[in-house]
């Protein structure tokens, strides 16, 4: 179900970039889906977000009921995704989004509340991206999406 990779390792540096130049999606391999599913989710989200930074409620919604999860499941897992609970899902939040998706689809339990890794992980992304700051990993140190295979 995940695959192995880091969002970051400790010589990864953060970057401010230009005014107006701020990426939707961070260029780092998430760890808690596959690389295909990564590729999947950011063409949807690029998709949906149509050069915007984040996914409104609604277009969120739009491409979440696809699932055909109850609305019930979907607002729990709405709950658990977007982790700086402001209404819309920048792109780590709809990965994580998308992932509880298939993990109910699977036929598993989605989580009371988000476990302490996937809080550190996609909330440091998340308070990145809002701060028009990106992570750029230090020579060879963490996971550039081309470094892993899922």
């Amino acid at each position: 179900m995940s695959s192995p990779g880091s969002s970051r390792a400790a010589g990864d540096q953060v970057q401010n970039l230009p005014q107006g130049k701020q990426r939707a999606i961070p260029d780092v391999r998430l760890s808690f889906i596959t690389a295909q599913d990564q590729a999947t989710f950011e063409r949807l989200f690029l998709s949906a977000a149509k050069g915007e930074r984040a996914l409104t409620g609604e277009k969120a919604k739009d491409l979440l009921v696809r699932s055909k999860l109850s609305g019930k499941t979907l607002a729990q897992i709405w709950a658990l995704a977007d982790t700086d609970v402001d209404g819309q899902l920048l792109f780590p939040e709809f990965a994580l989004a998308m992932y509880f998706c298939n993990v109910k689809l699977a036929g598993q339990r989605l989580p009371l509340s988000l476990p302490d890794d996937l809080k550190k992980e996609v909330g440091g992304l998340v308070k990145s991206l809002t701060h028009g700051a990106v992570l750029a990993p230090t020579s060879g140190s963490g996971a550039k999406k081309e470094d892993s295979l899922g």
